[in-house]
């Protein structure tokens, strides 16, 4: 399993084009994405490959800002299907990692997305995701729908 784990991920890291990273500050509160619910402010870090290529790998860790303990790891492999004017890509987030500093327990969760873009214009783009998520040592099972519009200015992307 060791090796084919590492094969996946040399596979994923040679045949694509960059790499990036970013770190983000949360206040805390809702998120759609289960793992990333607390009340605390949190770091987001994400690095990954670009998307440029036919396959793409991206990491998503939260971290709890008053301790810098992880609270979270998302680990999320993409496929593009079509990459025309219509995109479509399909993801696998494996694993999906949720501690809890609490009383020290980790749920674990796998989760597959379909994602759906079309340019109206150079400036807006609507898109549409599906994500499905289902715990493998917890009670959680989530379906969720997103619609997107996206608007570019200057270097500035805002999302609806």
């Amino acid at each position: 399993m060791k090796k084919l784990s590492f094969l996946i991920l040399f596979s994923v890291f040679t045949v694509s084009q960059a790499q990036y990273a970013s770190l983000e500050l949360s206040t805390g509160g809702f998120s759609f994405v289960p793992a990333f619910v607390d009340e605390s402010p949190n770091f987001i870090l994400q690095a990954g490959t670009a998307n440029k290529g036919i396959l793409s790998a991206h990491m998503i860790s939260n971290i709890r800002v008053e301790n810098t303990n992880i609270r979270s790891f998302i680990f999320i492999s993409r496929l593009k299907l079509i990459d025309e004017k219509f995109k479509l890509s399909v993801g696998l987030h494996l694993p999906t990692l949720q501690i809890n500093m609490d009383d020290d327990s980790v749920d674990h969760f796998i989760a597959q997305e379909l994602i759906a873009s079309f340019p109206i214009s150079e400036k807006i783009s609507l898109s549409t995701m599906y994500i499905h998520g289902k715990g493998k040592n917890v009670d959680l099972e989530i379906n969720l729908i997103t619609f997107n519009a996206n608007y570019v200015k200057n270097k500035f992307r805002y999302l609806s």
